[in-house]
């Protein structure tokens, strides 16, 4: 591949300022800190990189589910009263805060009510906003030109004027299923299973950082090259080993400034509530063969060093857990999430069987990390420099997703301690969404 002049942009700076109680996106870093000994290592719930989630209730354990009914809180800054949150600005758009979470189930009629109001307020925000292709949104480019405007909501409370009235096309309350309970979304409790599974059966012999991250990139035919074409009509996780494929994490140069562009907006946004930080690193990766013989990249040190300072930053050998590959028919692009061991190794001697450069923007966003990344890699000093770009999601601290994982349906502990790890994840694939849906048409 030829060598291109673009290069990755960082969003023009910002006057910091006194961190106020909303979370402003001109606040200072925000991070979580690591649980003191003895502290609880419950996890509040992540959002999105767009803000509240999709309308999200937690079902009872005998749905295999994640435990015993609660509804987590849909957004870090909720209050008790929430005719006291200030409304959200979008771009253009202003909607006012979600309406309060049903309690615990089972609900009650009123409950219901509650689920129902919810469930429009965020088909309104989804179905009327309109988007430029410079801003992120929650359905991306493709869903550009849908300007439908759902008609407002009418009371349908129980002795409402509205519901007792004959003539009304007004949908009355529903239970959300025959057992009053909404079934678990099976796509995310796979995502939470495999690298739980993952996590839990690591060889005990190794002792390293677990990373979980998902990379945007395309499933592939082997044979043929092309685009892989499975029959479903929707986002589907593939069985592992089922079909001849592989997946290919490098995009086009467009797609990579489109991503840069996307992100910086959302970093510089002064009508975007949410805190999204960044810092611009310059890396090279050196990789030295573990042992005579080894042809696998993964049994391959690497070393990573600051290339301003000549730092070394890293020096490890990553081994990869498992794979599990997503694929998407009504987007530009699909995506993988990898579970992978890194264990610490001394630096090895010798010189280096070939190195790479790294150009690479750090979005950080909650429990996220964002790395979008253009790579220069020269296989030999004869051959001409080959540039790839790549995007990956990953999870900011294993020591939480550990935490976290060792926790899960442990009837031992709360609630919100056994449900944190599928919470942590619900928001991890659904930052995955995001920037998947947000991608060009074209690849």
């Amino acid at each position: 591949m030829s060598s291109t002049s673009y290069r990755t942009s960082s969003p023009p700076p910002l006057k910091r300022q006194r961190r106020s109680s909303s979370a402003s996106l001109h606040g200072t870093t925000y991070y979580h800190s690591p649980p003191a000994p003895g502290e609880s290592s419950y996890l509040p719930p992540p959002t999105s990189l767009l803000g509240p989630p999709t309308a999200t209730t937690v079902t009872p354990s005998s749905a295999a589910g994640f435990g015993v009914g609660s509804q987590l809180s849909l957004s870090r800054n909720a209050s008790n009263n929430p005719q006291q949150q200030p409304p959200t600005t979008f771009g253009a758009y202003s909607y006012p805060p979600p309406p309060p979470p049903h309690p615990l189930l089972p609900p009650s009629y009123s409950q219901q009510y509650q689920h129902q109001q919810l469930q429009q307020h965020y088909r309104t925000l989804s179905g009327t906003r309109s988007t430029t292709g410079s801003t992120m949104s929650l359905n991306g480019p493709q869903r550009q030109q849908r300007q439908e405007q759902y008609p407002p909501t009418t009371d349908v409370r129980p002795g409402s004027s509205s519901s007792a009235s004959g003539g009304s096309a007004s949908l009355p309350p529903l239970s959300l299923s025959i057992l009053g309970v909404e079934p678990l979304d099976e796509f995310i409790k796979e995502v939470a299973d495999f690298v739980h599974h993952m996590i839990t059966t690591k060889p005990e012999h190794l002792v390293g950082t677990v990373e979980v991250e998902a990379k945007v990139g395309r499933l592939k035919d082997t044979r043929t090259g092309q685009r892989l074409g499975v029959p479903v009509l929707v986002e589907s996780i593939l069985a592992p080993e089922a079909m001849d494929m592989r997946f290919e994490s490098n995009m086009p140069s467009s797609q990579h400034r489109h991503y840069n562009t996307l992100l910086n907006n959302l970093k510089t946004s002064a009508q975007h509530g949410l805190p999204l930080e960044y810092e611009h690193l310059y890396l090279v990766d050196n990789f030295y063969t573990d042992s005579p013989g080894a042809g696998d990249s993964r049994e391959k040190v690497r070393v990573t060093r600051d290339e301003k300072t000549s730092t070394v930053v890293q020096c490890v050998k990553k081994i990869r857990l498992g794979d599990l590959n997503i694929y998407s028919p009504k987007r530009a692009a699909d995506w993988r999430v990898s579970v992978n061991l890194e264990v610490p190794v001394p630096h090895p001697l010798g010189s280096p069987s070939y190195s790479r450069r790294k150009d690479r923007m750090r979005y950080t966003h909650e429990e996220f990390v964002i790395d979008l990344t253009q790579v220069t890699t020269q296989p030999n000093p004869s051959a001409p420099p080959q540039q790839t770009h790549e995007l990956e999601l990953e999870i900011a601290r294993p020591e939480l997703l550990l935490a976290t994982a060792v926790k899960r349906n442990d009837v031992s502990v709360s609630e919100l301690e056994r449900s944190a790890f599928d919470e942590l994840i619900r928001a991890f694939v659904n930052n995955a969404r995001i920037l998947v849906r947000n991608s060009l048409d074209t690849w």
